[in-house]
């Protein structure tokens, strides 16, 4: 069963940034579905973002990967990856362990044959999100991105990518990468 990121006010300086990752990125539409996957450390970033996904309308899981399984993973739960395969758009907001990269590949694989929306936030955290100062919002754009040929961008670091938009930056590949318009100068 999914979880509620937040039970206590969320975060403000966080709101404009998970604002750019949903509707400026992700481009979420009330119709569409999105999973969101996290952990307790990472859980007030998923907060901002769930509330924006509230604010949109659309329908969401939200998945506290602790809550689910014990760490570090060496699958990613069924139930997250079956939930995950009924969305348009998904976000990984969460901090590796050493030894998890096959579960996070076991999502990726969902991700990249449902082709779904994904951004990949490994390691998130308020300073790699720019809130240094109150109201930056999230500074994604840091980290590489491996193109894969079925139209998913795969991220290390934390950038969000999105192969349907035309907002942003070319990647080498042709796909286009969000990154540029979540950084605040």
């Amino acid at each position: 069963m999914p979880d509620r990121a937040y039970l206590h006010p969320i975060d403000p300086d966080l709101l404009p940034g998970a604002h750019n990752a949903i509707d400026v990125c992700l481009q979420l539409k009330p119709q569409e579905r999105i999973t969101i996957i996290t952990d307790t450390v990472t859980r007030g970033i998923a907060a901002a973002l769930q509330s924006e996904v509230e604010h949109v309308g659309s329908k969401y899981s939200l998945f506290v990967l602790e809550h689910h399984a014990r760490r570090p993973l060496s699958h990613m739960p069924e139930p997250i990856l079956q939930d995950l395969a009924l969305s348009q758009v998904s976000i990984f907001a969460a901090q590796t362990q050493p030894g998890e990269l096959g579960a996070r590949g076991e999502m990726t694989s969902v991700v990249n044959r449902y082709r779904i929306r994904h951004a990949h936030m490994v390691n998130i955290n308020r300073q790699i999100t720019g809130n240094t100062v109150p109201g930056d919002g999230f500074g994604f754009g840091f980290g590489g991105g491996i193109y894969n040929p079925n139209g998913t961008l795969n991220i290390t670091g934390s950038t969000i990518a999105n192969p349907h938009t035309r907002r942003s930056q070319v990647v080498k590949t042709g796909v286009k990468s969000c990154s540029a318009t979540l950084m605040k100068r």
